[in-house]
């Protein structure tokens, strides 16, 4: 779950995983769940094993265009 937020509304976030060595994972679109919340669920699609350590990129637009972007390292 991704909280995001703007002074313009936030239009999307995209989220992209990598493995701990570079590899990408896989990436999509987060659903703002629920509407007007802006709490943003992405649910994975690729199981992966516990104790792997996931590399989490978070890219957010805004309706004017603008982005903001973080990430955070997570061991399953």
């Amino acid at each position: 779950m991704v909280k995001a937020h703007d002074d313009f509304e936030v239009a999307g976030v995209q989220l992209t995983l990598t493995s701990a060595e570079g590899e990408a994972l896989e990436s999509g679109a987060a659903v703002e769940t629920p509407a007007g919340s802006g709490r943003w669920v992405y649910a994975a699609k690729v199981a992966n094993d516990p104790g792997v350590l996931i590399h989490i990129g978070v890219e957010a637009s805004d309706l004017p265009g603008g982005k903001g972007v973080s990430a955070v390292d997570k061991t399953l």
